[in-house]
């Protein structure tokens, strides 16, 4: 009987919208389709696009997940997940666009994601390259340098720790010796 009760929800909404997948359902909004794959769901909004598999769209205008699986937009205009973008996340914003496996845009606009498993947390008008996996961004119009990277415009990094031989690798310091306050330079263990 459930599979009755998802079908009555996508061949009986209001306002033009549509579904024709099974075990897939729309729930209100105007003019949502879900089209060629299976068990997605899109809530509300309008003019929304699905395509994937096992994948959700939650509100927003014009947002679209074509092809993949598992991927999910939250809301916001225009954002797209194509490709080979299974697992793929974009949070809200608009014009955004996840186009790999694992990859997703947290808020923002204008954010293109092209490498697997690499995010870009927020700002507006920045790109990770398709061969920079597992990097991530948070600013304004930067673009990847590199791979395993985490690329930001500036970074104040206050409560800095003085250089101790104990410290963890990989932690940044300040040397002892300033040339005036303020301006030491930072050093990574």
């Amino acid at each position: 009987m459930p599979l009755q009760m998802e079908l009555y929800f996508v061949y009986r909404m209001p306002c033009g919208t549509s579904g024709t997948t099974g075990h897939s359902a729309i729930l209100g909004g105007l003019n949502n389709r879900i089209e060629l794959q299976n068990c997605s769901t899109i809530v509300g909004g309008a003019c929304n696009r699905q395509q994937g598999v096992y994948s959700a769209i939650v509100q927003g205008f014009c947002n679209q997940v074509l092809h993949g699986g598992c991927n999910f937009i939250g809301g916001g205009f225009c954002n797209n997940v194509d490709g080979a973008g299974a697992f793929s996340f974009i949070g809200s914003g608009a014009h955004n666009c996840a186009l790999n496996v694992h990859s997703g845009v947290l808020l923002g606009s204008a954010n293109t994601v092209n490498a697997s498993y690499s995010t870009v947390l927020g700002g507006s008008g920045n790109t990770i390259g398709v061969t920079h996996a597992y990097s991530a961004i948070f600013g304004q119009n930067l673009n990847s340098a590199a791979a395993n990277t985490f690329h930001v415009e500036c970074l104040n990094a206050i409560n800095t720790p003085v250089y101790n031989p104990l410290l963890p690798t990989g932690t940044i310091y300040y040397a002892t010796s300033c040339p005036f306050p303020g301006a030491c330079a930072l050093y990574i263990m």
